[in-house]
């Protein structure tokens, strides 16, 4: 056994003097996290946000294919008229 410690990498991990401080964008990402949880003006706003952007999602994925789906049927329709009323 030797009284000397190994220099060997795991070591360091496992130190306890090893401390790392925050850094400033982490400060700031706390206080803003603070900031929005503690106003009650700020959590409506953000399940606002969130809701216009779900119906965003929603009204993208579905209504727009259906709509331009409603536009193809009615070129369709619209050309099969013309050629049976000649």
């Amino acid at each position: 056994m030797s009284l000397i410690p190994n220099q060997q990498p795991e070591d360091r991990e496992l130190s306890n003097y090893k401390l790392e401080t925050p850094s400033t964008e982490f400060k700031r990402a706390q206080k803003l996290k603070q900031k929005l949880e503690g106003s009650h003006v700020a959590r409506v706003v953000l399940i606002l946000l969130a809701i216009v952007g779900t119906s965003m999602v929603i009204g993208d994925g579905i209504l727009t294919p259906s709509i331009s789906g409603f536009k193809i049927n009615y070129v369709y329709l619209s050309h099969f008229l013309f050629i049976f009323a000649s």
